[in-house]
């Protein structure tokens, strides 16, 4: 027994020594910069909803306390429109607003933070990662993109004559909002997290 428990022992020490304590250092010194890029990305998505609601100091606080609902932003998004080549009609054209561009800036940089923090996977928790991924398949999936945003016309030619329906960007509110939902639970991992500072306390305030 006494050869067995001191190589156990042996076993132990070494594994402390050699693993769990470097890999302990290591997540310590790394950890807080997940914690900032998960800030960085409530920001960003934040950015999403302030462009479809306008940035109205009103709307930020029901954003921020997770008060929308779908209906708000089925409405929200009944005036805007994805480039300039839908404000043809003078009868609706004062009462758009163009937010493709917008729209797909805020996208690409939320995306960018996601691989980001991807890079550090081993620092995040699953469902952290899993909720990372869920927001990454929303943000794809209509190709709000600045090609897209430069190339979308309404335009349709039928017998040589050109069509223009009137359209708006209604079609994204169910994403929008379960983009919505989803950004609730990064504020969650945000304010649970180490990372604070006046902006975080600020948003805290306001979620309360």
């Amino acid at each position: 027994m006494f050869p067995l428990i001191l190589s156990l022992f042996s076993a132990f020490i070494f594994w402390v020594v050699f693993s769990y304590y470097p890999e302990n250092k290591k997540r310590n010194k790394l950890r807080p910069i997940v914690e900032y890029d998960f800030y960085c990305l409530n920001q960003s998505l934040f950015q999403i909803f302030n462009t479809v609601f306008g940035s109205k100091i009103s709307f930020q606080s029901e954003v921020i306390s997770g008060k929308l609902t779908k209906n708000d932003f089925y409405i929200a998004l009944q005036n805007k429109c994805i480039n300039e080549y839908y404000l043809y009609d003078p009868n609706v054209s004062p009462y758009y607003e163009v937010i493709g561009m917008k729209l797909a800036d805020n996208f690409s940089i939320s995306e960018k933070i996601i691989d980001k923090i991807l890079n550090y996977s081993e620092f995040a928790t699953a469902e952290e990662l899993l909720i990372l991924e869920q927001i990454r398949q929303k943000l794809k999936a209509y190709s709000i993109n600045e090609k897209r945003v430069q190339n979308d016309n309404p335009q349709i030619e039928h017998r040589r004559i050109a069509f223009y329906p009137v359209s708006n960007m209604y079609y994204l509110y169910q994403n929008i909002y379960e983009l919505y939902e989803q950004y609730k639970i990064i504020q969650n991992i945000v304010y649970k997290n180490n990372y604070i500072d006046r902006g975080t306390m600020f948003q805290i305030t306001q979620y309360l």
